[in-house]
């Protein structure tokens, strides 16, 4: 429960966070929207967002419009926003759900990849690490003398020891039917 009430926690201040609002107000065009900027009867506006006062200002507006609130003995979040058009309400409480979401995906992706990258790398640490020990173990053989550790003999080490595995198995395979015979004559006395 604690961990649950962890991540509810940051996914709200992550809903209220300024890079987000930033985000819907970019893809709403808040900034020339006159409905929200309160000003309906306004002539049409050319406000960039580029502009700090504007931005300030947009980023304002929908702060203090925006509620988001976790839903008690729950894991979910309310996301709602106020203001004179319903429609305009909808569509930025959607929007703020749509970057949150997109957010959150970036945000593991991004993670992944970084450990992935990361792994990779451990990895091929690893493959040179065994290349140098398995060159030192072949240099070693042969100073040594042992051949079983060159790998130009590998597949003939392997062969032989295929084909004694073979004859222990078939000479444990006689050996079981001389004393299968043995038991039956023994069996046999003769009378």
């Amino acid at each position: 429960s604690g961990d649950l009430d962890t991540i509810i926690q940051s996914d709200t201040l992550i809903l209220n966070s300024r890079s987000l609002l930033l985000a819907v107000a970019k893809d709403l065009n808040l900034q020339n929207n006159r409905v929200f900027l309160g000003k309906p009867k306004s002539p049409v506006l050319h406000n960039s967002l580029d502009d700090p006062r504007v931005q300030a200002a947009v980023v304002g507006i929908l702060g203090a419009n925006l509620d988001v609130e976790a839903v008690p003995r729950s894991q979910m979040i309310t996301v709602s926003y106020q203001s004179p058009s319903p429609a305009l309400s909808a569509d930025i409480a959607n929007a703020m759900v749509h970057e949150f979401v997109k957010k959150s995906f970036t945000m593991q992706y991004s993670t992944a990849a970084q450990a992935s990258k990361w792994l990779t790398g451990e990895l091929d640490d690893l493959r040179a690490q065994v290349q140098s020990e398995q060159d030192q173990m072949v240099d070693l053989s042969k100073e040594l003398g042992v051949n079983a550790l060159d790998p130009t003999h590998n597949s003939l080490i392997v062969g032989e020891l295929s084909a004694l595995d073979k004859t222990v198995a078939d000479s444990t395979e006689q050996w079981g039917r001389a004393g299968a015979r043995y038991q039956t004559l023994q069996s046999l006395r003769p009378d």
